[in-house]
């Protein structure tokens, strides 16, 4: 039997959540609860691909960038998104913060 995943943040994408408004975080936090339930296996909508190794949680208007290792999805960063495109310094902070395993 497969393990089931687990979710967990940067501290700067901990600090990003708990600053938002309380509907906004319950909504995070209830998105990443069946995120987790059903082991990463959501709709496109939810969580897609961007890069070979980064993937998009998407909550409402905020957008959470993260890596899949074994059991473990690690959200490295967290927007607000305001344009189609993901702006590409959020990226770069996502592949850094990722390359550089600091949680």
């Amino acid at each position: 039997m497969k393990k089931k995943v687990r979710i967990i943040f940067h501290k700067k994408v901990e600090s990003f959540i708990l600053n938002l408004q309380e509907r906004d975080r319950n909504k995070i936090f209830q998105v990443l609860t069946i995120v987790e339930e059903r082991n990463l296996k959501v709709s496109s909508e939810w969580l897609k691909k961007v890069t070979e190794n980064l993937w998009e949680l998407r909550v409402k208007n905020f957008r959470f960038l993260g890596s899949i290792e074994d059991d473990i999805f690690t959200i490295w960063n967290g927007f607000t998104k305001k344009s189609m495109r993901i702006p590409k310094k959020e990226i770069e902070l996502a592949t850094k913060r990722m390359k550089e395993g600091i949680r």
